[in-house]
């Protein structure tokens, strides 16, 4: 250190050797992160039509140190790594998301955001059709109902009543991909009834 004193070796004509070390600054400094959840809502067709974002944010702060000489800075933090929270996607009626829970990664200091995407997409319907396939005029497709515990899937659904119409296979309907309509086969329904028809045998 300067200023400290330095005794002479026996030979008063021989140079000391005195050791020094960088001089090292001390400091302190604060790296804040974040996790960032977006939902994006699209459309039948693909495009956005609105965007949420749900964030968390964090920080790590350090005691520092920098060598004078070289630069270079070390630092002690006070916590060296940091776990985000888990978000459980809403259930949003109407729509089918990609994802059932985003986030919870473990961050430190070098990497402390975290972003992620949950795309919602509204969900597909009961389309009633003929047997050629064809939508049957004047009957409203019946929307899926989300479910109401996995955002991801949504319920069973039953076919609607038509008038004069006939589900072929049953009311019950599964879909096979919640973001897609299913086509419901109906047949013309046929009642069954008794007709009687007189006869008379004539002989002469």
């Amino acid at each position: 250190q300067p200023g400290d004193p330095v005794t002479p070796p026996k030979d008063p004509t021989q140079d000391t050797e005195v050791p020094y070390d960088h001089t090292m600054t001390p400091g302190e400094t604060t790296v804040s992160g974040k996790q960032t959840v977006t939902y994006v809502y699209k459309d039948k067709d693909g495009k956005v039509v609105n965007t949420k974002k749900v964030e968390e944010g964090t920080a790590f702060t350090g005691k520092t140190t920098k060598d004078e000489v070289t630069g270079k800075i070390t630092t002690a933090w006070d916590q060296p790594e940091h776990k985000y929270t888990a978000v459980t996607t809403p259930v949003e009626p109407g729509y089918t998301a990609d994802q059932e829970s985003v986030g919870g990664a473990t961050v430190t200091p070098d990497h402390p955001n975290r972003s992620y995407t949950v795309v919602y997409t509204p969900n597909g319907s009961i389309v009633p059709v003929d047997s050629n396939g064809d939508p049957i005029p004047n009957t409203p497709s019946v929307p899926y109902e989300t479910d109401p515990k996995d955002p991801t899937k949504v319920k069973d659904g039953k076919a609607p009543e038509v008038p004069n119409w006939t589900p072929k296979n049953g009311d019950s309907v599964t879909p096979k991909d919640p973001t897609q309509d299913t086509e419901v086969p109906y047949d013309h329904t046929k009642t069954t009834s008794d007709t009687e028809v007189d006869g008379e045998q004539t002989v002469t």
